[in-house]
């Protein structure tokens, strides 16, 4: 399959069982008391060549070779990154930007570096890695639109495939969680000692893909986003 690098958006319809699927996961995931579940706006599917996926394939395969049985290996968990962009606001003929201060724009056009931990916030809990959550509302505590609020209509968050293996589940802080011991594939991070909601850490970039893009916005917000100019 051939794709243009920044033409990787697809509109799901409402109506659609993978956009009711995907918004499902984003309102169960809605924790936060004190944080008013907001409204979907919109809900893509990002695309991707074969090409481009074979390494988290590979990964899976061999993380599921070293598991064994029939045990889950993989979920769906979200990541809130800075948007420099208006991304997501219209329903069609979206293109990603190329930003440097864009993390949503690099990582659905790149898919994730590890590297890159700790360039937007210097503490990491469980080490440096990707951190993922099942809880929404968590993830949206690290969106962050960096252009004026006036341009945008809507926050994002992403829903990516994470291969967690066999995860160590940690309860309290380990900055050095990173060092997996043999047989384990990720942190995964325990509420009740440090943390009030989940995170899922992976340590290698195969480990990882983004697959939806889900708009979003205040409760009271209209069911329609105002039309804009191609």
């Amino acid at each position: 399959m051939h794709l243009k690098k920044n033409r990787r958006l697809k509109a799901l319809k409402e109506n659609d069982p993978e956009y009711r699927r995907v918004k499902k996961l984003f309102e169960e995931g809605w924790l936060h008391p004190n944080k008013p579940l907001p409204a979907v706006r919109s809900i893509f599917k990002l695309l991707k060549t074969g090409d481009e996926m074979w390494g988290y394939h590979w990964y899976n395969s061999t993380v599921r070779t070293e598991v064994g049985g029939g045990a889950a290996i993989s979920g769906l968990f979200f990541h809130g990154t800075n948007r420099a962009c208006t991304l997501g606001d219209r329903k069609t003929k979206d293109e990603l930007c190329s930003k440097k201060e864009c993390g949503l724009c690099a990582i659905i056009r790149d898919s994730y570096d590890i590297s890159k931990t700790g360039t937007k916030h210097h503490f990491s809990r469980f080490g440096p890695g990707i951190y993922t959550s099942a809880c929404s509302s968590k993830a949206d505590d690290y969106f962050k639109n960096v252009i004026s609020p006036s341009k945008v209509q809507s926050r994002a968050l992403l829903l990516n495939t994470v291969v967690y293996g066999n995860p160590c589940r940690l309860y309290h802080t380990d900055t050095s969680a990173s060092s997996l011991r043999s047989g384990y594939h990720s942190v995964m991070g325990v509420p009740g000692g440090d943390l009030n909601y989940d995170e899922t850490v992976v340590y290698d970039n195969e480990a990882i893909r983004p697959v939806y893009l889900i708009t979003y916005g205040p409760p009271a917000a209209p069911g329609k986003l105002k039309r804009r100019k191609p």
